[in-house]
């Protein structure tokens, strides 16, 4: 009888150790960066979300009709080139801004050369960045997350 009692609280330990074991917190590699030393680098536009009549679209940077890349260096400057296809003549339109770019307090704010500056609701994790911001489609002014992969 002893030697039975003394086998099931030896099950009973097994079961509890495994229990724990397996319920340990795991590190999540997909929390937010709070260092904006790592937007440094070259980033590409690759998904634009929408949000239309409450829900969301998402749409590759084809169609989108725009293509943007943000190289941002180490001294806190940045050139961004757009190229957006004309509605009027289908032809596409390159721009090029530069300025310099701050990341605080889960913003980003773009000064540029021309004197105006921009903050953008802002997250960077991993090799992932998203910026929120709007803009002009269809007749309207429309929410959007602009979603950029480091290159």
């Amino acid at each position: 009888m002893k030697k039975y009692f003394m086998l099931k609280i030896f099950f009973v330990y097994i079961i509890i150790s495994l229990v724990f074991i397996s319920c340990k917190k795991e590190n999540s590699p997909t929390e937010p960066s709070l260092n904006p030393t790592e937007f440094v680098g070259t980033w590409k536009l690759t998904k634009v979300t929408v949000t239309l009549s409450g829900n969301n679209v998402d749409l590759t940077p084809e169609q989108a009709e725009t293509q943007m890349t943000i190289v941002a260096k180490a001294d806190g400057s940045f050139t961004m080139t757009t190229i957006k296809k004309d509605s009027t003549t289908g032809n596409n339109v390159t721009t090029v801004s530069n300025g310099t770019w701050k990341i605080q307090s889960g913003k980003i704010e773009l000064k540029y050369t021309d004197g105006t500056s921009e903050v953008f609701d802002f997250t960077l994790t991993g090799n992932k960045c998203t910026i929120k911001t709007t803009v002009q489609a269809l007749g309207a002014t429309l929410p959007a997350i602009l979603e950029f992969t480091k290159q």
